[in-house]
C-alpha cells in the first residue's frame, strides 16, 4: 500500500508540471487507477478495524495532497476513499476531516454533493453520539445542506440527496436535536414555496417534516404554529392538503413506513386540533390504507427477491457439476421456453405485473439506512392496530367519524393490516424466545376477521 501511494504522489506532481495536455491526462488516468486499486485494498479490509487502522494513516498522504491542491479531477475517488474509511468507525483524523470537507465545498465541491452524501451519511450514522458530541460537526453538515437547497441550482439529484441527510439527521439524532429541529423545518418549507419540478425531490422534502412530526410532534406543532402566525393561514393544514396530494408518490419501503409512521401520528393529532384538522379527518384512513397497501406489497416483493437470490446461489452452485454439453442444452431449453412465452399473448399480463413491481422495489435513496429500517421495535403496522384500538376507547366519536366514510374494500384492507400487525407482534416474540433459548410458536393463530358495525366501528379481538 505504501509503495501505491509513493507512486501516486509522484504522478501527480510530475502531472503537474507537465505542459503537454495529453502526457497530463495520461498521468490523471493512471493516478485515476492507482487510487481505484487503494480503495480495493480498503474495501478487502474493510472487516478487519485493526489494519484498517494503519491502512488510514498510510492514505492519509493521499486525502491530504488532493485536498489541499485543489485536484478536482480526484474529488470522486477521494470521497469514496473517505466513505471506505469512515464505514465501520470513525477515528479522531477522520472526525476533523469533516472540517476540511467543509471548507472545500464552500470553495469548489458544491456540485459533488451527491458523491459526497456517502461520507456524510457515515458522519452521521456510525458513530451518532460522537457525531453529536461536537456542535461544530452538525453545524458544518446542516450549512452543506443548506447550500445545496439555498443554491437554486438546476439539480434536483442534489437537492434530492440534501433532503434525504435531513430526514436522517431527524431520524438517526431523535430527541437530541430539539434546539435545530425548528430551523430545519424552516428551511424545508422555505424550498417548498419555491418551484419544485421533481417528484422525488417535492416527497423527500415532504418527508424531513414527516419525520419531525413522528419525532417530536409537539415541536413540530409549536414550529408550524408560530409560521401560522406570520403568515396569516394554517402551515400545518397547507402542509397536510401538500401530503395528501402526494400521498401516492412514496415509493420503497422506508419511504412509504415514514409516511405511515407520520399519518398514524397525524390520527392521533387530529383529536386535539378537531377545528383544524377537520376538513381533512375523513381522508385520514384511506389514505394510510393506500400507504399500508402499497408497503404490503412491497414487503412481498423485497421477500420474492431475496428468495430469488437464494435459489440462484443454489443454482449457481449447481451449474458447477454441469458439463458443457448439459449446459448449452439447459440454455437451448431456456431459449425455447421463453420464445414460447414470448408468443403466448395469454401472458402479457404476468409480465405487465412483474413490471408493476418495479416500483416497490428499494429506491436509490433508500440505501442511505436509518436507525428505523429493519427494526421491528418500529413496526408501522403494529402502531397502526394500536393507534386504532387506543382511538375507539378514548375516543369513540372521533373513531366513528374518520370510519364512518370507508369503503368496504377498506375495510376488508384494515383486517388485513391487524392481522399482519398481530403476526408480527407473535413472530417478534417467537424471535425473542428463541434468543432466550425457548421455544418458537410457529402455528400461532392470529385473528383475522374484524367487525364492522352500523357506524363501522371496530370490535377487536
Amino acid at each position: 500500500m505504501k509503495y501505491l501511494v509513493e507512486i501516486f504522489l509522484s504522478i501527480v506532481k510530475c502531472a503537474e508540471e507537465q505542459e503537454d495536455a495529453d502526457v497530463k491526462d495520461d498521468k490523471t488516468i493512471t493516478a485515476v487507477g492507482i487510487l481505484s486499486t487503494v480503495e480495493s485494498i480498503l474495501s478487502v479490509m474493510e472487516g478487519k478495524q485493526e489494519i484498517m487502522n494503519e491502512l488510514e494513516k498510510i492514505v492519509m498522504p493521499i486525502i491530504n495532497a488532493i485536498i489541499q491542491n485543489g485536484m478536482l479531477d480526484f474529488y470522486e475517488e477521494l470521497f469514496t476513499l473517505i466513505c471506505t474509511l469512515t464505514s465501520k468507525q470513525i477515528s479522531e483524523p477522520m472526525w476533523n476531516l469533516l472540517y476540511v470537507i467543509y471548507d472545500i465545498f464552500q470553495n469548489d465541491a458544491a456540485d459533488y454533493f451527491t458523491e459526497l452524501m456517502p461520507v456524510l451519511h457515515n458522519y452521521v450514522q456510525v458513530d451518532t453520539k460522537s457525531f453529536l458530541a461536537d456542535p461544530k460537526r452538525l453545524e458544518c453538515v446542516l450549512k452543506m445542506i443548506k447550500q445545496v437547497l439555498d443554491a437554486q441550482i438546476d439539480d434536483d439529484e442534489s437537492e434530492s440527496h440534501a433532503a434525504k441527510l435531513l430526514e436522517i439527521i431527524v431520524l438517526q439524532c431523535h430527541g437530541q436535536i430539539d434546539n435545530v429541529l425548528p430551523s430545519i423545518v424552516q428551511l424545508v418549507f422555505e424550498r417548498l414555496s419555491k418551484e419544485v419540478e421533481s417528484t422525488e425531490l417535492r416527497t423527500m422534502l415532504l418527508q424531513v417534516v414527516i419525520a419531525a412530526l413522528w419525532c417530536n410532534t409537539d415541536l413540530l406543532v409549536q414550529t408550524m404554529d408560530n409560521f401560522s402566525m406570520s403568515h396569516g393561514r394554517s402551515i400545518m393544514l397547507d402542509f397536510i392538503n401538500k401530503w395528501f396530494g402526494d400521498i401516492d408518490c412514496f415509493f420503497g419501503i422506508h419511504d412509504r413506513k415514514v409516511c405511515a409512521l407520520g399519518l398514524n401520528t397525524l390520527l392521533q393529532l387530529a383529536v386535539n386540533r378537531r377545528a383544524e384538522l377537520d376538513q381533512v379527518s375523513t381522508k385520514l384512513l384511506p389514505s394510510l390504507c393506500t400507504v399500508l397497501e402499497d408497503l404490503s406489497k412491497a414487503y412481498e416483493n423485497r421477500a420474492r427477491e431475496d428468495s430469488d437470490d437464494e435459489y440462484e446461489e443454489a443454482d449457481a452452485d449447481l451449474d458447477e457439476v454441469y458439463s458443457d454439453e448439459e449446459e448449452e442444452n439447459e440454455k437451448k431449453n431456456r431459449a425455447m421456453q421463453d420464445n414460447g412465452k414470448e408468443a403466448d399473448e395469454d401472458d402479457d399480463s404476468d409480465l405487465d405485473d412483474f413490471d408493476d413491481d418495479d416500483e416497490f422495489d428499494r429506491t436509490l435513496l433508500e440505501n442511505y439506512s436509518t436507525c428505523i429500517d429493519n427494526n421491528d421495535e418500529v413496526d408501522e403496522f403494529v402502531i397502526f392496530k394500536e393507534t386504532l384500538q387506543v382511538l375507539q376507547t378514548t375516543q369513540p366519536q372521533f373513531y366513528e367519524q374518520i370510519t364512518g366514510s370507508l369503503t368496504p374494500e377498506q375495510c376488508k384492507q384494515i383486517q388485513e393490516f391487524i392481522t399482519t400487525a398481530n403476526k408480527r407482534q407473535a413472530d417478534k416474540e417467537s424471535r425473542r424466545l428463541l434468543a432466550a433459548g425457548g421455544y418458537s410458536f410457529n402455528n400461532l393463530q392470529v385473528p383475522s376477521q374484524f367487525n364492522f358495525g352500523a357506524q363501522n366501528v371496530f370490535s377487536h379481538q
